[in-house]
């Protein structure tokens, strides 16, 4: 593996493998033409995790989100068509394209007119001829069967991943030039393999982009970058075209080697894709023609690079984009220019190159901010209901002052606080019970013992793909109260006792989902306990607990 340009890290051979299978006859037609429709799926995943013998990547993951919001946003995917699986299982993304193949089945039988078209996205680790969904493989060659073996009219297979440049060694089809030259969207029929490198070539991932290379540009391009017709569309030709000149110009000199996009095709009749639309109500940024220069745009709120525009004088670029506050930077020899610029929900607004301003190299106050957008590393939320066990370690105690008692808590999580991995958890924790008092007069006394506890912990997290450990102190303030049934002790039915306890918290959870995960968690606490007549004791207790999370 070699390096990225500056602060990049090699990565993977990223794979674009675009498969347009043959079209029924009644469906060779132009999306466009009057009564038919066009229906677009997409399953999206991304792992960081490729098992043992390779190293964890970085942007996988958040390669795989990107790729799904624009895919929602601007491709014509409807959200309840789109799956998103992020450090998922192999398992899991089989079952989601079953899943969503009964769907297209479905919109076949009860939509006559209606074109289905299939997009399969992959990012993270492939070896020896599989992919990697943490430990578990799926190989290239059942990828390529289940896309031919689809029920949609078009098949779009896109693998980001090392190694997985041999799905375009498969038997048939020609090597071609890097351009695309097809018409009338969606009236071809055949197959196209693209790669973003030579068999012999590595890819690479970038911290300055925060991304791989290829997909980097791939999504400038059909964000609005690479539509060089200017009507609004980014056919997958254009896309294609943008991502390989950029990534070849970017890669050139690096330490990893430059990265040759290719492809292999079997086309019959003549078409092209359109991918995306970035015209209508959609938030955009504006590049007039008065403007040239290579342009770079930050989301400030997601601390992302989004887009790279390259323009000449009398060419206008659009960039479609999600509203919000964007930095837009153009690099000169000297200087860099640069400037904020507020995109409405709705509408164009365009760049001003007379307002950004001019200033040195250093005072560019962007420098790292991609690196700070790791999947991992995002400021999160996390809600977590709870179900448990409390029992006090010394038997007398619990026998006759402080019973085992179930246990309900609910815990909000800040998570990725100051650095990633680093969280601030508060809970409060509800746990009633019964149990039995032998009095001085031989009399056994039934009593109703009930506990609140307000928790605040500092825990750090390990993140393993779909796994995770974590660790930290808590400090907790307890109320006990103790209500005794059936008997009078002098000038009082109860017993209450309130005293702040310090303890750690250890814990584990799966995730089960885009937001969901399954927790295991355990808490070790001590408790000072000095109410007249049980003075100076020295106590410790165990919380077990079993539940559920979302992380928004």
């Amino acid at each position: 593996m070699s390096s990225a340009i500056g602060s990049g890290r090699t990565r993977r051979v990223i794979v674009l493998g675009v498969l347009l299978m043959p079209l029924l006859s009644a469906r060779t037609v132009a999306a466009g033409e009057p009564g038919f429709q066009l229906v677009r799926f997409a399953l999206v995943a991304g792992n960081n995790f490729g098992g043992g013998d390779v190293v964890k990547l970085r942007y996988a993951e958040r390669d795989a989100r990107r790729v799904a919001d624009v895919l929602r946003r601007i491709g014509g995917v409807r959200t309840g068509n789109l799956k998103l699986l992020q450090a998922r299982s192999g398992r899991d993304f089989l079952a989601q394209l079953e899943r969503i193949e009964r769907r297209i089945a479905k919109v076949k039988r009860q939509e006559n007119r209606a074109i289905t078209v299939l997009m399969v996205y992959f990012s993270g680790h492939a070896k020896d001829g599989d992919l990697r969904f943490g430990k578990e493989k799926v190989s290239l060659e059942k990828i390529k069967q289940l896309l031919a073996g689809s029920e949609a009219d078009v098949r779009i297979g896109v693998l980001d991943a090392c190694r997985a440049g041999e799905i375009t060694r498969l038997k048939g089809g020609t090597l071609a030039p890097p351009f695309l030259e097809v018409e009338d969207e969606l009236a071809a029929s055949g197959h196209v393999l693209i790669t973003s490198s030579s068999g012999n070539e590595d890819s690479q991932e970038s911290d300055d982009l925060g991304g791989s290379f290829f997909t980097h540009y791939l999504l400038s391009g059909l964000r609005g970058a690479a539509d060089q017709t200017g009507d609004g569309a980014v056919t997958l030709a254009e896309a294609y075209q943008y991502a390989y000149h950029h990534t070849v110009a970017r890669t050139a000199g690096s330490r990893g080697g430059t990265q040759h996009p290719e492809y292999r095709f079997d086309l019959q009749g003549r078409g092209d894709l359109v991918l995306t639309r970035v015209g209508g109500k959609l938030s955009r940024l504006l590049f007039p023609e008065a403007l040239s220069g290579d342009y770079m745009v930050y989301d400030l709120e997601r601390r992302v690079v989004v887009a790279e525009v390259s323009k000449g004088a009398g060419e206008e670029r659009v960039i479609a984009v999600n509203p919000g506050t964007y930095v837009v930077k153009r690099r000169r020899a000297h200087d860099v220019l640069i400037g904020e610029v507020e995109v409405p929900r709705h509408g164009a607004v365009e760049v001003d190159e007379g307002k950004l301003e001019a200033m040195p190299f250093e005072d560019d106050y962007t420098k790292g901010a991609v690196a700070l957008d790791d999947p991992d590393s995002r400021l999160r939320v996390e809600l977590s209901p709870r179900f448990g066990y409390q029992g006090f370690f010394d038997a007398p105690v619990r026998d006759e002052l402080f019973y085992n008692i179930p246990m309900a808590a609910i815990s909000v999580e800040i998570q990725n606080i100051l650095t990633q991995g680093l969280s601030l958890a508060i809970d409060l924790t509800l746990g009633a019970g019964d149990g039995k008092l032998d009095t001085e007069a031989g009399i056994r006394v039934p009593v109703d013992y009930s506990q609140i506890t307000i928790g605040l912990g500092v825990n750090y997290r390990l993140q393993f793909g779909w796994f995770a450990l974590y660790l930290g102190p808590r400090f907790a303030f307890v109320y006990m109260r103790r209500e005794f049934k059936g008997a009078t002790f002098e000038n009082w039915q109860f017993q209450d006792f309130g005293a702040f306890s310090p303890g750690a918290v250890v814990g584990m959870d799966a995730t089960a989902g885009d937001h969901w995960r399954f927790k295991l968690e355990g808490r070790v606490h001590y408790l000072y306990y000095n109410v007249e007549g049980e003075a100076n004791k020295h106590l410790g207790y165990g919380e077990g607990f079993l539940g559920v999370a979302y992380v928004f």
